[in-house]
């Protein structure tokens, strides 16, 4: 898995905005979403389905360093009190991330 990300990494990028884009325009709720909290977001989901298609002892350190640094991000899946905080892209681009960890675990794995 690890060895795949650099060859296809624009690719990857540019599946997650494209549809972390359209579901938030589709599903989320009436106002400005802007940040690149959904691409990161995305790159989260694909690395834990990347990691759980390929469990390797890399990619079990990629995993765990991901967890160490960004386990704080799993909080921003759930909707926060702050209203202007546009949570729906933090789940949306979660879910196109795995979305597009699946569609290249069909195609390039």
């Amino acid at each position: 898995f690890p060895r795949i990300f650099p060859r296809h990494a624009t690719t990857v990028s540019a599946e997650i905005i494209i549809l972390s884009g359209a579901l938030v325009f589709l599903f989320g709720r009436p106002g400005i979403h802007v940040g690149a909290s959904a691409l990161i977001m995305g790159y989260l989901g694909f690395i834990v389905v990347g990691i759980y298609h390929h469990p390797t002892p890399l990619s079990f350190v990629i995993g765990a360093t991901c967890v160490i640094y960004f386990g704080g991000m799993f909080l921003n899946l759930l909707p926060s009190q702050d209203k202007r905080v546009s949570w729906e892209g933090h789940v949306l681009g979660f879910i196109a991330g795995i979305a597009v960890a699946y569609l290249y675990s069909m195609i390039v794995f």
